[in-house]
């Protein structure tokens, strides 16, 4: 049987370790092994302990986006107003340049909050397929 040359690298420092250095090289592994162990268990008891905060926490910051989509795309309509409102200046007679600067202004708002609020609701709904599992299970875990 054919052996990579790591394995064969490995097998020929072998045979030069004595047996109780080796011993002792295996035994340190496993010490170091069983405190990343240890660490990752309390991590992990740490875990479950908040676990229902933490959905319930997760939960509210996905609802958030979309009530600040909501709410972006209602400012959308004031910045429409906004640029109606310069059109109606300039047709006044006003032909000062905020007029036409409230307009330009308004418009870019306009597409902009637009964009912002619908890309806000396609995360919302992104975030609320990929998490509804872990949400479901808000309310099979104990306090």
């Amino acid at each position: 049987m054919k052996h990579s040359r790591t394995y064969n690298i490995f097998k020929s420092r072998i045979k030069y370790i004595p047996s109780n250095q080796f011993f002792h090289y295996q035994w340190c592994n496993v010490m170091q092994n069983e405190e990343e162990l240890l660490e990752l268990k309390t991590l992990y008891n740490e875990l479950w302990r908040d676990a229902k905060t933490m959905i319930r926490d997760m939960s509210q910051s996905i609802s958030m986006y979309r009530f600040s989509g909501f709410l972006v795309l209602a400012f959308c309509f004031y910045s429409i107003y906004y640029v109606f409102n310069g059109y109606t200046m300039i047709l006044a007679g006003n032909t000062n340049w905020f007029a036409y600067l409230s307009i330009i202004v308004g418009a870019l708002a306009t597409v902009y909050f637009i964009y912002s609020g619908i890309r806000l609701l396609r995360w919302h709904s992104k975030l609320k397929k990929r998490y509804a599992r872990l949400i479901q299970m808000e309310e099979t875990i104990e306090d």
